[in-house]
């Protein structure tokens, strides 16, 4: 029952994150990758922050300060910089696309970094699915793209993350790890627009 429910919210959080991507790739038309980082960080550290409050979490802590915790954040911050300017500059099926290696980057991650066993049978699925992955940057051709690449520092950062919430374990609660997701996300972006402004098309 459990993995059952668990697939469940799987499949409601992919939909979430596509119809996300959606609105992300529409607003980069009109805003600069900054401010979009900004509003999507800011609304979900609200949402995120009357949740933890709710639950009597603390938001700053001890745990906070975690090497895990604030390496998990960090490889955040650089996973949602990276996708978000992929879905700016190059076509949303070729981010997405490239994206779908993360759960590959997890598993190769898992068995070299967690101790867990991965079967010759994954570690082919891995090997092919990065080849899939160069076939869609085609590196060294007339048709590659470096702005692509932006979506492999997403996959790196990401895949980084969910390894690292593993690794971090009770260190800090889940929802509170939920609300530095977003505002870590703001961190770069705020920076910039305090040094060069809201204008730039970055």
């Amino acid at each position: 029952m459990d993995n059952l429910r668990g697939a469940i919210l799987m499949v409601v959080a992919m939909f979430g994150f596509a119809v996300e991507d959606m609105f992300i790739k529409q607003m980069a038309g009109a805003l600069p990758v900054g401010q979009i980082l900004t509003l999507l960080g800011a609304g979900g550290a609200l949402i995120f922050g009357a949740a933890v409050k709710f639950q009597g979490k603390q938001i700053f802590g001890p745990q906070f300060f975690s090497p895990m915790v604030m390496a998990r954040n960090g490889c955040e911050m650089f996973g949602t910089v990276g996708f978000v300017t992929a879905l700016a500059l190059t076509p949303i099926s070729v981010a997405s696309a490239i994206l779908q290696a993360t759960p590959l980057v997890v598993t190769m991650g898992a068995a070299l970094f967690l101790g867990e066993t991965v079967g010759w049978r994954r570690w082919s699925a891995i090997a092919v699915g990065f080849g899939g992955v160069l076939l869609i940057i085609r590196p060294g051709t007339e048709d590659f793209d470096p702005n692509a690449l932006f979506a492999l520092m997403a996959v790196v950062g990401l895949g980084g993350r969910d390894l690292l919430t593993r690794r971090s374990g009770s260190a800090c609660s889940p929802i509170t790890r939920s609300f530095w997701q977003p505002v870590s996300a703001i961190s770069p972006s705020s920076r910039r627009f305090a040094t060069r402004g809201w204008s730039l098309r970055w």
